[in-house]
């Protein structure tokens, strides 16, 4: 589903040399429109949560292919603070569509900048908002796709699975983005899938597909289930 680290595997190698580069790309902060005080002060009031929305709804519409979704998405992350905010899930997804700005640019230097500074970002909110699902999930997403090597791919196997075990639930509470939450179980059933746990993986998959069928996350769910000559489950849970 989430295309913006599951681009060529060349911009995997990049992603391995920018962590061998350590803290050489640095990550720039991006508030200085505003101070810290009126960050915390505007994180508060409800235009806040609504702009925040409309950001995700254009970065999951970015990731499904709108190019020109990306720089409005990245417009309103930056004016609610962006890698500088207080709150955790504009900061992860500042990361995540620097992440898939990486992944489409063609200059290497700024691939590896944008995916340096995309990854910080996603630490820095996961170390603020530790218990936050969308938070975990994202950087997830991120992880499981980097190369074993870096150590970080086991980070984002438990990331995907301490989010895909109550993400049905919390979709349904409407405490995690429906598209994050089939997004995260199509993850945590390729994880499982490769330890052969097939009957596990395809529970996961079908619970992506009820949770959100029509979303990147639920159609690669369903591509997967019919991989393994499953028919998908697309009978919705009460209140999705």
């Amino acid at each position: 589903m989430v295309r913006y680290v599951s681009g060529t595997k060349s911009f995997m190698r990049l992603c391995a040399v920018l962590f061998l580069l350590g803290g050489a790309v640095g990550c720039a902060g991006t508030a200085g429109h505003a101070s810290m005080a009126e960050l915390r002060i505007a994180s508060t009031q409800p235009s806040f949560r609504q702009n925040l929305a409309e950001a995700k709804d254009l970065f999951y519409y970015a990731v499904g292919g709108d190019h020109q979704a990306l720089p409005e998405a990245q417009k309103i992350l930056e004016e609610l603070g962006g890698g500088d905010s207080p709150d955790a899930e504009v900061v992860a997804y500042t990361g995540a569509a620097d992440l898939l700005q990486a992944n489409r640019t063609d200059s290497a230097w700024d691939k590896m900048r944008l995916a340096r500074e995309g990854i910080d970002l996603q630490d820095k909110a996961v170390r603020a908002a530790p218990d936050n699902l969308e938070v975990r999930f994202l950087r997830g997403v991120t992880d499981y796709q980097l190369p074993e090597f870096l150590g970080r791919h086991n980070v984002g196997v438990e990331d995907l699975a301490t989010v895909a075990h109550v993400a049905e639930d919390a979709a349904r509470a409407g405490r995690l983005d429906k598209r994050a939450a089939a997004a995260a179980l199509v993850y945590h059933g390729k994880a499982l899938e490769a330890k052969y746990k097939i009957p596990e993986a395809i529970a996961a998959w079908n619970a992506a597909v009820r949770i959100s069928p029509d979303s990147p996350g639920g159609i690669d769910a369903a591509k997967h289930l019919s991989e393994h000559g499953v028919e998908a489950s697309i009978r919705t849970a009460s209140g999705m």
